[in-house]
């Protein structure tokens, strides 16, 4: 893998960390697209759909299906 792939992946990861959790209270879940998530690190880093899905499920995020399109459904910190 690149060095700036590397990077990228260090940096979604981060964020992910940083403001969501699988488990948590009910009040602060909500549920939340891959490219939700690219929009949010979009000033930050290109990262693409793709990426984030897989990021997001080997960290154990759970996938709702919301009028049939799948949304993570995260605890935000």
């Amino acid at each position: 893998m690149s060095e700036e792939k590397n990077l990228k992946r260090d940096i979604a990861v981060r964020y992910i960390q940083e403001n969501y959790q699988v488990l948590g209270e009910n009040e602060n879940k909500d549920y939340i697209t891959s490219a939700d998530i690219v929009r949010e690190l979009s000033e930050m880093v290109s990262i693409s759909i793709a990426e984030i899905s897989e990021l997001m499920d080997s960290a154990s995020f759970n996938v709702d299906f919301i009028d049939g399109k799948p949304h993570w459904v995260v605890f935000r910190k």
